[in-house]
């Protein structure tokens, strides 16, 4: 049985989503997958038991369409709150983690000698960065070697101080990094990353195993799953819910700067306060796909129907523009709001732009 980690410098690098697409992919060709997030942060409750969101939903996918063979609460064995970073920040860390740690340490491992029986490969992805888990003495490099597990090391390319993270923590994490990924990659930059990074890399003894540009489809969301996720509701274009919505925008502004702000973007969704039709009828003036109204501000019927003339759903939100911001960014990074079609281009991506072979090659598949 062979244990991989996907781990990354920086957060939201795509860490989860290169687990999952992974783990389909083995599974397709034959393996028994499992799956193991060993700190989480997304707690939900489910038939009165707590377990991480993304962690749930992960096993869930790669186990489809049997059912899960481990109890939901071993996927991701320690949960961080408020509590456990409380007593550490207020100073009174030191003897409360010294009677839960060895405890922590315990729980990840019996909950991966549980989840790894049977299986040919057990996937984790850490969250955050490398340093994540060290208030409590488990950052992300400690986590992979409670459970055994080589990890493959996530990074996006925007500068050069990039490629030097990713130098120094291949060369300091040695022999616990078996390779590493560009993800997320400008597709400008794919070029120069494949015939002048990567051959200097590898000399230096560091594998790069893929270069991952970025998608427009995988970057892309819709109205449906925007209502879904920010428990809003459609008030009219029901129809016109599923299209893909590439681009978001704040209208924050006044009306004459909005209507050159909106123009200069297409395939977009709108951002604003249900109080503002002169933005609103802005927005509905250019390419936009959505109109996301905050506050729980009902638009004026001139709003709607317009939107409706036009084929652009309304949705209505409770939260205010600020904090539907902050969910809309979750939602973008939010596997569970990933759709087949998603997933499938997701994987075909995937395939066309890593070295599988080399991969199992180095994990002794």
């Amino acid at each position: 049985m062979k244990s991989l980690s996907a781990v990354s410098i920086s957060p939201h690098i795509g860490k989860c989503s290169i687990c999952l697409i992974l783990g389909l992919i083995m599974k397709n060709q034959g393996l028994n997958v499992g799956y193991i997030r060993p700190i989480g942060d997304s707690p939900i409750i489910v038939d009165g038991v707590r377990a991480d969101k993304n962690a749930l939903f992960i096993a869930q996918a790669l186990k489809a369409p049997e059912k899960l063979d481990v109890p939901i609460d071993l996927l991701c064995p320690v949960l961080v709150d408020s509590k456990i970073v409380g007593h550490v920040l207020e100073g009174t860390g030191g003897a409360f983690l010294g009677s839960v740690e060895g405890a922590m340490e315990e729980k990840i491992v019996s909950a991966f000698s549980k989840i790894s029986l049977g299986k040919d490969i057990v996937l984790s992805c850490s969250i955050g960065s490398l340093s994540t888990g060290s208030l409590i003495n488990l950052p992300v490099p400690r986590q992979a070697e409670l459970i055994d597990a080589k990890m493959l090391l996530v990074v996006k390319y925007e500068s050069d101080s990039d490629v030097e993270d990713l130098f120094f923590f291949s060369q300091l994490l040695k022999p616990g990094v078996i390779g590493s990924m560009f993800n997320h990659v400008p597709k400008e930059k794919v070029g120069f990353i494949r015939e002048t990074i990567i051959p200097y890399l590898e000399e230096k003894g560091v594998p790069v195993l893929g270069v991952i540009p970025e998608d427009e489809i995988l970057n892309s969301t819709t109205a449906r799953e925007l209502a879904d996720e920010l428990g809003g509701k459609v008030l009219c274009c029901h129809g016109r819910a599923n299209e893909l919505i590439h681009n978001f925008m704040v209208g924050a502004m006044d009306v004459r700067s909005a209507f050159q702000y909106f123009r200069d973007m297409h395939d977009k969704a709108v951002i604003t306060g249900g109080d503002r039709p002169d933005i609103q009828l802005a927005a509905l003036q250019t390419s936009t796909r959505c109109l996301i109204l905050t506050g729980n501000l009902h638009p004026s019927p001139v709003i709607v129907d317009r939107a409706r003339e036009i084929g652009v759903p309304v949705i209505l939100v409770k939260d205010d523009t600020l904090t539907t911001i902050g969910k809309v960014r979750g939602v973008l990074r939010d596997l569970a709001s990933c759709g087949n079609k998603k997933m499938e281009h997701a994987k075909g991506l995937f395939e066309q732009n890593v070295d599988l072979d080399r991969l199992y090659t180095l994990m002794g598949l």
